[in-house]
């Protein structure tokens, strides 16, 4: 399938997408690409989409202290 829901890019797709690059960018030990390849491809056409590519979250590190 193409999308999660329907026919049409829909919020469905715009959460899990959000969801699969959080995963990737937060918790990168989890392959969950290996275990899931039907959903790695899936995220790879989303990051095809300019509205994802030009948002893609990076990993942070808090250097300073906040208290």
């Amino acid at each position: 399938r193409s999308f999660c829901h329907g026919d049409t890019f829909s919020m469905a797709d715009i959460a899990t997408g959000t969801l699969l690059r959080y995963l990737a960018v937060r918790w990168p030990q989890n392959d969950w690409r290996l275990r899931y390849p039907n959903l790695s491809v899936y995220s790879d056409l989303l990051e095809e989409r300019p509205s994802f590519a030009n948002t893609r979250p990076v990993p942070q590190q808090i250097r300073d202290r906040v208290a």
